[in-house]
């Protein structure tokens, strides 16, 4: 059976069946389009190298890949050396599904997650301040021994339980690492704002999700000052904290897994479309 198309992930065998398409010649190819193109590369040498060639590869022999922020055609495009008519900008979407999770309004600053953080700078902002903080990793030990006094540490959380603890906060910060292609955090503070929650963010590119001041604070990334004002602001006027998360929740019906899947299956259409000679192809 010849399907219409395929749908993958990014994970290796994802990958490979990319590249096992490129190389089987003689045989139809299925349009191919790439979801979660959560790619980062090393900073030098051989390394970033042959990740770079790996990943030009797989996008000359995708259809098309799904990105989660607008930035991220410019630049996959740029380093990978791929037109960037290869991508498609999607909102990521929520991950509550019918569960429901009554905000309340509480005393406790919450963070977590695993992925690009940089606990080291939120540390730093929450040093010495009168505010407890709430941070959510699968290990202790990946935090190092310099963790303040003000802060608990939760280890290896389930779902739900992670997500009680952000409807129970004052408000969630998302610390991410800066000068990344993929910072990641979206499926945090997506969650939160639908539960109405304010967020800090320090990832400046997240204005696909974010505008600073009305649904949300962004500060820069490893600026420590920066995400302390940000924190003090929130805690010390709870009104600005309230209004934030009204708002959050208000633009959060983009992020709802319906309006996802939406737009994906029109992106999956206009593909098969392109390679069916329907309709011509961009660039």
């Amino acid at each position: 059976m010849l399907f219409r198309a395929l749908v993958t992930g990014s994970e290796r065998p994802a990958l490979i069946l990319a590249l096992m398409q490129k190389l089987a010649r003689g045989r139809p190819r299925v349009p191919h389009v790439l979801l979660e193109c959560m790619w980062n590369l090393p900073e030098k040498g051989f390394g970033r190298w042959k990740r770079r060639l790996l990943l030009r590869w797989v996008a000359a022999s995708t259809d098309r890949i799904i990105v989660y922020a607008r930035h991220q055609i410019d630049d996959y495009a740029k380093i990978l050396d791929v037109s960037k008519d290869k991508f498609s900008f999607v909102h990521s979407h929520s991950t509550l599904y019918e569960a429901t999770y009554p905000a309340t309004d509480g005393d406790y600053i919450f963070s977590g997650g695993y992925t690009n953080r940089d606990y080291p700078t939120l540390f730093e902002a929450v040093r010495g301040l009168p505010y407890r903080t709430v941070v959510c990793v699968g290990s202790r030990q990946s935090l190092g021994k310099d963790v303040p006094a003000n802060v608990e540490v939760r280890e290896n959380l389930s779902e739900d339980a992670f997500n009680r603890l952000i409807a129970a906060s004052a408000f969630i910060v998302v610390p991410l690492k800066g000068d990344v292609l993929e910072a990641g955090g979206r499926q945090v503070f997506q969650n939160a704002m639908t539960m109405s929650k304010a967020v800090v963010v320090t990832d400046l590119s997240a204005t696909d999700y974010i505008t600073h001041g009305l649904t949300g604070l962004l500060v820069t990334p490893g600026n420590p000052v920066d995400l302390r004002d940000a924190i003090v602001t929130l805690m010390c006027n709870r009104t600005i904290a309230v209004n934030l998360g009204r708002e959050a929740q208000r633009v959060s019906a983009d992020f709802t897994p319906e309006r996802f899947f939406e737009q994906l299956f029109a992106i999956i259409e206009e593909v098969v479309l392109e390679r069916s000679g329907l309709v011509p192809v961009s660039g």
